[in-house]
C-alpha cells in the first residue's frame, strides 16, 4: 500500500514492518499489533492540533512571526514610498538593480524559512508543480483583471474629483534596461509571495476569516505602494482580485506572471 493511501502506520514490535492502522495483526509475521504503535508517516505538513495549549502556542508564534515579517519586509517599503513622494526617484542603474536583487533574495529566504517551519511550504505558498495550460489561462485572467482594476480606479477617481496620478515613474538607465524584465519577474514573485500567499495564509489562520484576510492583505499591498489616489485605488482593487484568485486556486504561478506582465506594460507600453 502506498504511503499516500494512509495517514498512519502501525509498527510491528516483532518484525518492525509497517501496517495500516486497521490491521489487528502484522501482515508479515502475524504478530499482534499494540494499539499504541501508531506513528505518523508524514510529518512535513502541519496539521492543527486540538490541544488548547498547543493551539495557543502556535497562534502566539504565528503572531510574532507575522509582526516580524511586516516590520522587516512591509515597513521599509511603506517608509520608502513616503520618502519618494517628496523626493522623486532617479532612473535605476545596474548597481541599484543588483542591490534590489540582493534585497529580494533576503526577503524570499525569510519567507521560505517561515514556510519551512510548517513543512509543506510549496502547497501553502501555492508553488506546487504548475499545469502549464491552466497557468497560461489564469495568467491572462490575472492580467486582464489588473487592467480592469486600473480602469475602475480611474472612473471612481473621476467621479470623486480626485487628482490624477501625475509625475513619471523611474525608468532604467543605460545597461540596466537589459535587467528590467528579470527585475520585474523577481519583484513580482516577492510581492505575490508576501501579500497573496504568506500574509493571506497567516492572517486567515489567525482570524479564521479568509475574505477579511484578502481585504487586509490588499490594504497592506496598497499602502506598501505609496501612490497618488488613482494608483492607490487600483493597487487595492488589484490586491483584492489577486487575493481572491489565490484563495480560490492556491497557485501563485499565474499571479506572478500576470503581475510581471502588467509591470512590463506600464514601463514599456
Amino acid at each position: 500500500m502506498a504511503d499516500g493511501d494512509r495517514e498512519f502506520a502501525l509498527l510491528c514490535p516483532h518484525c518492525g514492518e509497517e501496517n495500516p492502522p486497521e490491521f489487528p495483526v502484522c501482515w508479515n509475521c502475524h504478530g499482534h499489533l499494540p494499539p499504541r504503535a501508531a506513528i505518523p508517516l508524514k510529518t512535513e505538513t502541519h496539521e492543527p492540533s486540538r490541544d488548547p495549549e498547543a493551539v495557543r502556542r502556535r497562534r502566539k508564534r504565528i503572531a510574532v512571526e507575522l509582526a516580524v515579517a511586516i516590520a522587516v519586509v512591509w515597513a521599509p517599503w511603506f517608509i520608502a514610498g513616503l520618502w519618494y513622494l517628496g523626493h522623486p526617484m532617479s532612473d535605476l542603474s545596474v548597481s541599484h538593480v543588483l542591490r534590489g536583487f540582493a534585497d529580494a533574495v533576503a526577503i524570499l529566504a525569510l519567507l521560505f524559512y517561515f514556510g519551512w517551519l510548517d513543512g509543506d511550504w510549496r502547497r501553502r505558498f501555492g508553488l506546487s508543480r504548475p499545469r502549464l495550460g491552466k497557468e497560461a489561462l489564469w495568467t491572462a485572467i490575472a492580467w486582464l483583471s489588473m487592467q480592469l482594476a486600473y480602469t475602475l480606479a480611474i472612473l471612481i477617481a473621476m467621479r470623486l474629483g480626485l487628482p490624477g496620478e501625475g509625475g513619471s515613474r523611474p525608468g532604467f538607465a543605460g545597461m540596466a534596461v537589459w535587467l528590467a524584465p528579470l527585475d520585474f519577474l523577481v519583484w513580482a514573485l516577492v510581492e505575490e509571495l508576501f501579500y497573496r500567499a504568506y500574509l493571506w495564509d497567516r492572517l486567515t489562520e489567525l482570524t479564521g476569516r479568509p475574505v477579511a484576510s484578502i481585504v487586509i492583505s490588499a490594504l497592506l499591498f496598497s499602502a506598501g505602494h505609496v501612490y497618488p489616489p488613482i494608483g492607490t485605488l487600483s493597487t487595492f482593487f488589484i490586491g483584492v482580485i489577486l487575493g481572491w484568485i489565490f484563495a480560490t486556486r492556491r497557485s501563485l504561478w499565474s499571479l506572478v506572471l500576470g503581475h510581471c506582465l502588467i509591470n512590463v506594460s506600464i514601463y514599456f507600453g
